[in-house]
């Protein structure tokens, strides 16, 4: 069966998003049965909630801090149900998304078989056939859509994000985000999607948000960068960074700057031991000197950037390019040695037009200028 045809099958539900949010809702019932003190208001789950959730699943079996090439792994066994292991600590907000990514998985397997049998093709190879392909594609989005409805009930993100429709400044806005990422366990990132699709950017109409990651190119799989890999509000609506874009293309400079300096933390201060693990923010001096601050809970004053976005034409729905000088608040998360990704608040209310760009072109003038 194609996940297209499952999907309706599992809830009623026609589509991936709608479906993991309906499965999710019927998953948080079954754990209030099955703890009957918990509330019928949506809560965080704990990663012990989680694999209760898992065991009603069929879920028998888990690992983490696994050595994993991958987050995370879900194997049928051969006296029926699964075995999980998350490649992260029991305890990291990163091992409690994937625990959840990875329960969704069981909806595509029949659970009265032993082992349990899959009921759609999936099939990650890029040699796999289309079909193959687009059922992987599909079950993978209602996976994700699953972990954050589970993790981040919507209704709860309305509630809880409603305030940020009154937040004009930024760097207000990014300090409230990680407040409520803290709250629900969740990352800023998985924060921030549920307050681009509950409010846009709330009150920051003149704010456009940027997630960068080391990355490869998407379409080629070659020339590792730090890549702009989500952006918001998605759909645009005056201004667009284009993802899988170098960070540097679009004049995104303290991504770059960021990222290397805490690739070298060995290098620091010889015989001292650092945690490669943190929020780390960036800012300038007058002289444009850079200066990280390490694990501070106050966003740092923004960096001011010569940036290349994309504007919508003012006259029609055309974009066309522009550069222009805007402050840039950065917030760099890592989680471990290895995973951790940027965030990039443009303050376009604050923009002037780039003289160099200007004289290259005659066609430039941001907001305010």
């Amino acid at each position: 069966m194609f996940p297209k045809g499952l999907v309706p099958e599992l809830c009623g539900a026609d589509k991936p998003d709608s479906a993991a949010k309906a499965l999710a809702a019927f998953c948080r019932t079954q754990l209030r049965g099955a703890l009957f003190h918990r509330t019928q208001r949506p809560e965080p789950l704990t990663t012990h909630d989680l694999k209760c959730i898992g065991d009603l699943r069929g879920i028998v079996e888990y690992e983490f801090k696994a050595p994993l090439a991958s987050e995370g792994t879900i194997v049928p066994l051969s006296g029926g149900g699964f075995s999980v292991s998350v490649a992260r600590s029991e305890r990291s907000r990163r091992a409690r998304y994937t625990l959840a990514h990875e329960i969704a998985h069981t909806f595509f397997y029949d659970l009265n078989c032993k082992p349990p049998e899959r009921l759609t093709p999936y099939n990650p190879s890029k040699t796999a056939t289309e079909e193959a392909r687009r059922a992987t594609r599909l079950e993978e989005r209602f996976c994700d859509a699953f972990a954050e409805e589970l993790l981040f009930p919507w209704e709860a993100a309305k509630d809880e994000l409603q305030t940020c429709t009154q937040i004009r400044d930024p760097a207000e806005l990014l300090v409230f985000i990680e407040d409520v990422s803290r709250r629900w366990s969740v990352s800023v990132e998985l924060a921030l999607r549920r307050l681009n699709r509950a409010y846009g950017m709330g009150g920051n109409r003149d704010t456009v948000v940027g997630v960068i990651r080391w990355r490869p190119n998407a379409k080629t799989g070659r020339e590792p960068s730090m890549r702009v890999t989500q952006s918001f509000p998605r759909p645009s609506v005056d201004w667009f960074v284009p993802t899988n874009t170098r960070a540097s293309s679009v004049g995104l400079y303290g991504a770059d700057f960021l990222f290397d300096w805490w690739q070298r933390f060995e290098d620091r201060e010889p015989g001292r031991s650092y945690k490669r693990w943190g929020v780390f923010s960036l800012t300038t001096d007058r002289e444009g000197k850079r200066t990280v601050l390490e694990n501070e809970p106050s966003v740092a004053p923004p960096c001011v950037e010569t940036l290349h976005l994309w504007r919508r034409n003012l006259e029609g729905p055309k974009w066309r390019r522009v550069s222009l000088d805007a402050p840039v608040t950065y917030r760099f998360y890592a989680a471990n040695p290895t995973e951790a990704y940027l965030v990039a608040l443009i303050n376009l209310s604050q923009a002037r037009s780039s003289a160099r760009s200007a004289n290259a072109n005659g066609l430039i003038s941001g907001p305010g200028a």
